[in-house]
């Protein structure tokens, strides 16, 4: 059996439409852990509006398929270091899912090979799923990708990503305040939630930006309505 990690990405988007191309057999799949950006989970149905098949999986870990769901409750946040809501609510799905041996297809185009870890990055990775890259092998760029989705007649998608993600830049966490205040909100609460469980002598943690040192709520509420207009 052969897979596709599909993150509904620009890459990922060119590299289902590129193995299609070729005839290759395969399964899209498609991991909804409930905090990817509204437009992330708006283009996977304008794909399969348009024909293509996806197969969504829903995670489950300790009862939860929702990763922001999972943080409220147990009142902490996703880490920039041990990667574990990477691990949790997208690979392990995905590892569990799929019918083995197999291969799995990574979407990371030829000039972001760096992004391309040791095996050790795949954490618990089962020895009996291959992964391959075949955008880095065909040498296709980021902005190939592009053209190839243009070429099939599909409007290329947004930059995917989780909106709880600490270490969004400061554009994605303004564009989450302008765009998507609601979310915004979800965040801030968990900030104040997160924070709560330190002790006074203890810093708590915030989604800062990087470059600035303000907590994401104060940093965001800065910005003049001229300014979001940019957004």
């Amino acid at each position: 059996m052969n897979y596709l990690s599909f993150g509904a990405g620009v890459n990922s988007t060119a590299l289902m439409l590129y193995l299609l191309d070729r005839g290759v057999d395969f399964e899209a799949v498609f991991v909804n852990h409930g905090t990817d950006y509204p437009e992330t989970y708006e283009y996977v149905q304008y794909l399969k509006d348009n024909g293509y098949k996806i197969t969504v999986i829903k995670p489950n870990f300790q009862g939860f398929d929702n990763l922001y769901e999972y943080c409220r409750a147990r009142k902490f946040l996703p880490s920039l270091q041990k990667r574990w809501c990477t691990y949790r609510f997208k690979l392990k799905p995905i590892w569990d899912y799929v019918e083995r041996p197999c291969t799995m297809f990574i979407g990371i185009s030829y000039d972001e090979k760096d992004r391309v870890k040791p095996r050790e990055h795949y954490y618990k990775k089962p020895d009996s799923v291959r992964v391959e890259y075949p955008l880095i092998d065909a040498q296709i760029t980021r902005e190939d990708c592009k053209k190839i989705i243009l070429s099939h007649g599909l409007k290329v998608p947004p930059k995917s990503g989780c909106w709880i993600c600490p270490a969004q830049t400061q554009k994605q966490i303004i564009q989450l305040y302008v765009r998507h205040p609601d979310l915004f909100q979800k965040v801030v609460d968990l900030e104040k939630i997160r924070g709560n469980r330190h002790t006074l002598k203890e810093k708590p943690f915030t989604y800062y930006v990087p470059w600035k040192t303000v907590p994401l709520l104060n940093d965001s509420k800065e910005i003049s309505p001229a300014e979001r207009q940019n957004f």
